[in-house]
């Protein structure tokens, strides 16, 4: 049993040095968890500065949208604007053309139509012919009449 009693005590001595060489690592093991804290807070704060980053460049393009909508609407209204005195104007001058085409239509010389009561079988090829042929001048007239109106009215639209 005498061997029993150094084996005891070596066991004895190795469990403390096993505490002693513990208590010896505990600085290291306290600077690596530093680090690891460290490691932990940079990655934490890179995280936020990410989140943030994102957070801003939404914050930068809800600005941008705003802008561009306040613009359109700026241009809207100016074309609205542009559009209400562009309407103003072909109105005038939509006035200027039916003056001067009734004034024209005036002028031209259409005097009523007359036609005699005609009974078909009573009516000879002669007389016929002298109704078209008087037909056919006056509308010889009138188209005339109408090209000049048109003319005027081009030359003044240019």
């Amino acid at each position: 049993m005498a061997t029993a009693a150094p084996n005891t005590t070596a066991k004895a001595k190795k469990t403390t040095v096993r505490k002693t060489t513990a208590k010896k690592a505990s600085p290291k093991k306290a600077t690596a968890k530093k680090a690891k804290l460290n490691f932990a807070e940079q990655a934490q704060e890179n995280a936020r500065n990410v989140f943030l980053a994102g957070l801003g460049a939404y914050g930068k393009a809800f600005e941008e949208a705003q802008s561009q909508i306040e613009d359109a609407q700026s241009q809207v209204k100016e074309n609205r604007v542009k559009a209400k005195d562009l309407f103003n104007e072909l109105v005038k001058r939509g006035e200027k053309v039916e003056t001067e085409a009734k004034k024209r239509l005036k002028e031209i010389d259409l005097p009523e139509l007359k036609m005699p009561e005609l009974k078909m079988p009573e009516l000879k090829l002669a007389d016929r012919d002298e109704l078209r042929e008087e037909l056919r001048i006056r509308l010889d007239k009138a188209r005339d009449s109408f090209e000049s109106l048109r003319n005027a009215i081009s030359r003044k639209a240019a």
